[in-house]
């Protein structure tokens, strides 16, 4: 449990999630009020999600709130001077870890028939399976035998270091 004695502290904890010791993630709950800690959940984390392959037309902030909600409960949609944000869009979002990560999105845009998927890559993502997708664990410590199973004799695996983004750089002017 962590306490702050000076708010300023606190909020720069919660703007820069998540945050790992080691290769672990340490998940944070707002207690509220006076509430008993043994009734957080402590199964929900904070991560900057950017969603790439998606058409620069649909890059605006409705479209960026609603795909942040496909994934997770949307938490930020930065603000930009334009609405697109370039090669992809970039939401944070409060996922949940107990469940696999999200590898990208099923759309049906506009009026088409024609379905798209956009891929997803997590920011500041560090140990999760390749088999099962669950963050906390490697593929070695994988409880899902048969995911695991699968995922050491194939070449490739459902999920890999490819949802692994590099963290967004603002190009300077």
């Amino acid at each position: 449990m962590f306490y702050f004695i000076n708010q300023e502290d606190q909020n720069r904890v919660w703007q820069r999630v998540p945050w790992h010791f080691g290769n672990s993630l340490i998940v944070h709950e707002k207690p509220e009020g006076s509430s008993n800690i043994s009734k957080l959940g402590f199964n929900k984390a904070d991560f900057w999600v950017q969603i790439h392959d998606i058409h620069i037309l649909y890059m605006n902030r409705r479209m960026a709130k609603w795909l942040a909600e496909q994934i997770g409960e949307a938490v930020e949609i930065p603000s930009e001077s334009r609405e697109c944000w370039g090669k992809f869009m970039k939401v944070k979002v409060q996922i949940d870890v107990a469940k696999p990560l999200k590898r990208w999105l099923r759309l049906r845009l506009g009026k088409s028939d024609e379905v798209i998927m956009v891929g997803l890559k997590y920011e500041r993502l560090h140990e999760f399976c390749y088999a099962c997708g669950m963050i906390g664990h490697g593929i070695k410590e994988c409880q899902d035998g048969e995911a695991r199973k699968v995922a050491l004799e194939v070449s490739s695996t459902k999920f890999g270091s490819w949802l692994k983004a590099l963290p967004f750089q603002k190009s300077k002017p």
